[in-house]
């Protein structure tokens, strides 16, 4: 019996919402209804790890990212580098635990991370791509992608595919190191000084860019820094960089050269805020003369 195209419909969503608590299957409306909510494929990976992180602790995210695998079909160990930029260190679900880190000078791994290049390899018999996670410009691991017997490393919609999982994996490690120690406890491979500790606190990320510039820092020894600091600021036609040096690795260098480093973001902010705003305009009173203010 055919009916109008509204009743069909009707009738076509009463259905399907039954065939989705049963079987998944569904009937065809009278017209193309995009999915809510892709299944498989690199959509379906992404979407998986943004509503994933929506809510998720930081020691949560490597389920986020192994559930973006399954999607994709691949299977991915997250490893992170470690705050001396020489080892990768395994950040990945319990399966994965126990992987010893890897050499960031001596692996090809380590070389993916260096580069920031996509570089694939062949281990127990299986192809692997390694893909370097960044966050903007900031190198924070690599993505170990297992590709399976018959997949083939040359596919280059999968090497795209997975390039994105790691920029938005970077993003969210990036996100997610503010709300606990997870990413720190993986990246630390010897306790801090509390010195330390506060500079790492007010530094900006270490390397960063714009189309024009590209610049990046490092402190050393970076578990017992103290009085040494760096701060920047990028725009599209300018850019600014500071070194700080209190002298020493105690907690009063380290008090010092954060309070210049506020002192510093707050001037730097005001001359941007200056140079930005309209000079004031000329105006005349009544009994007044008319001035200019610069």
């Amino acid at each position: 019996m055919a009916l109008p195209v509204n009743q069909r419909d009707l009738i076509a969503v009463a259905v399907n919402e039954r065939l989705d608590e049963l079987v998944g299957a569904r009937v065809p409306y009278s017209r193309t209804v995009s999915e809510a909510k892709p299944h498989h494929g690199p959509l379906a990976a992404l979407v998986e790890m943004l509503e994933g992180a929506r809510l998720v602790p930081p020691e949560g995210l490597p389920a986020v990212v192994a559930a973006a695998g399954q999607a994709l079909g691949v299977g991915i160990v997250v490893y992170l580098v470690d705050y001396d930029q020489r080892l990768l260190v395994t950040f990945s679900a319990p399966s994965s635990a126990g992987r010893e880190p890897l050499e960031v000078d001596t692996t090809l791994a380590g070389r993916a991370f260096r580069m920031v290049e996509m570089l694939w390899g062949q281990a127990e018999a299986e192809p692997r791509l390694w893909v370097p996670v960044v966050d903007g410009e900031e190198r924070l691991g690599v993505l170990e992608i297992t590709l399976g017997a018959h997949a083939d490393p040359g596919d280059s919609g999968l090497w795209h595919q997975c390039r994105w999982i790691a920029m938005l994996l970077g993003h969210l490690v990036t996100a997610a190191n503010r709300y606990g120690d997870a990413l720190d406890n993986v990246r630390l491979q010897q306790p801090r000084t509390i010195a330390a500790e506060l500079v790492w606190m007010l530094l900006p990320p270490l390397t960063a860019g714009t189309d024009d510039f590209l610049l990046a820092g490092m402190l050393e020894p970076s578990y017992e820094v103290g009085g040494d600091a760096f701060d920047y600021g990028l725009s599209e036609a300018t850019a600014t960089l500071a070194i700080f040096d209190a002298m020493g690795h105690t907690l009063n260098a380290g008090l010092m050269t954060a309070a210049t480093l506020a002192a510093y973001r707050n001037a730097r902010g005001e001359a941007t805020t200056s140079s930005d705003r309209p000079p004031p305009s000329t105006r005349r009173s009544e009994g007044t003369s008319a001035t200019t203010h610069s």
